[in-house]
């Protein structure tokens, strides 16, 4: 399911440094617009599989599913330490668990600044 991204608006754009974050179990993205221009810092994505089939299979598979989810976090942090020391206006941040977002915010402290953040929720559709 490909999700719209909802950027800043165009008044928020013009002559200023924002910052774009949107962070789930299989994918993370940062996009930055530093006076009106997008750029891409992080786009990765991880497969992390759901397996329907029946028998024992389905219950490893299953197992394998929880662990990887379990370990978003860690790889939430590995992710972030990518990103290089800069100074922001604004940061949008998209997460649809609450130990992410506090996670995501506790890595990104020791990187960024920003003067003021808007968290929003990500409902799954």
């Amino acid at each position: 399911m490909k999700r719209k991204f909802e950027f800043f608006t165009k008044g928020e754009l013009k002559e200023k440094n924002l910052l774009y974050i949107f962070a789930d179990t299989k994918r993370v993205r940062v996009i930055e617009f530093l006076n009106g221009k997008k750029n891409v810092l992080l786009n990765k994505e991880r497969e992390v599989k759901k397996v329907n089939g029946g028998g024992m299979s389905k219950k490893r598979y299953r197992r394998r599913y929880g662990e990887a989810k379990s370990r978003t976090v860690e790889w939430h942090t590995h992710q972030f330490e990518k990103l290089q020391k800069r100074e922001y206006d604004k940061i949008k941040l998209i997460c649809r668990n609450e130990v992410w977002e506090e996670n995501i915010l506790n890595s990104l402290k020791q990187k960024i600044k920003w003067k003021e953040i808007e968290i929003k929720k990500d409902e799954k559709q």
